[in-house]
């Protein structure tokens, strides 16, 4: 039977921590590196440089170069981590409030972007699209949270949550909606009614009951304004019963109304309350 040959063999720290001096052509392996060096029966090991290419540390196409257990087991780590993600139900919500405001009036909202479940190693806030400019951010955190003031003369504005947690994108949007406001209440013109006390908070949909009013004078109407970019109202009651109401448009400072109109006259300390579809 032929002569076998074992080389020496060691993890590269023990070959550090021993320091041998080599004999001359004697080939000695860094078991955990696949390296090797070769001894010249002068210097210690630190002294001597290492031979051959170590096994890669990360993924890649060659299809030659071998990769390394320590490569292959970090690479699976990854991948559980972020299956485990998944299935915990990784999720981004993003909010805004109030989620309404009015147009063209300078309002502070907050904007906030939150990740169940893990904790990315970043997280941010984009406005308008998902490579908008970035408002908020923070760092190995679940959530991130701004104020800001906007005036807004279209009907919305995009906010977009991003974040990373190992390779994975946790991402989300919400937008801020911006209308008009609704004016409701006594008067003897639209124009009447048109002023601040007078106004539902901001929204985006006209339908509902409407708080109750009192008419402080004789032959007034029921207003209720509807700008032209909410949906119009279709059908009113109050108490249950039909309620008749005349519908024109009419601009007011700029901005056009579905202007409904009572069909009874109301005097002094008259009550009513609608409800409108």
């Amino acid at each position: 039977m032929a002569d076998r040959v074992q080389f020496r063999r060691d993890l590269a720290v023990n070959w550090y921590a021993y320091n041998p001096i080599l004999l001359e052509g004697e080939v000695a392996f860094d078991i955990d590196t696949d390296q090797y060096k070769v001894g010249d029966g002068v210097h210690n090991w630190r002294d001597l440089v290492y031979r051959g290419l170590p096994c890669v540390q990360q993924k890649g196409t060659s299809t030659t170069t071998p990769m390394s257990q320590k490569a292959v087991t970090d690479e699976l780590t990854e991948m559980q981590a972020e299956i485990d993600a998944l299935v915990a139900g990784a999720k981004m919500a993003v909010t805004v409030s109030p989620a309404c405001i009015y147009k063209n009036a300078a309002t502070e909202v907050t904007i906030t972007a939150t990740v169940s479940n893990v904790t990315p190693s970043e997280i941010s806030i984009r406005e308008d699209s998902q490579s908008g400019t970035v408002i908020a951010t923070n760092t190995d955190a679940r959530s991130v949270s701004i104020r800001k003031t906007y005036t807004l003369n279209d009907n919305q504005k995009s906010f977009f949550g991003l974040s990373t947690y190992k390779s994975i994108n946790i991402n989300g949007s919400v937008n801020l909606q911006a209308r008009y406001p609704i004016f409701y209440g006594f008067g003897r013109t639209a124009a009447d009614i048109a002023v601040s006390g007078s106004r539902l908070s901001a929204r985006t949909s006209a339908t509902g009951s409407y708080p109750s009013v009192t008419a402080a004078e004789d032959g007034v109407n029921y207003y209720i304004l509807v700008p032209t970019d909410i949906p119009a109202l279709s059908s009113f009651t109050m108490g249950g019963a039909p309620y008749v109401m005349t519908s024109t448009t009419e601009t007011i400072e700029g901005v056009t109304y579905r202007v409904y109109k009572s069909g009874a006259i109301y005097n002094t300390g008259a009550v009513v309350q609608v409800v409108a579809s």
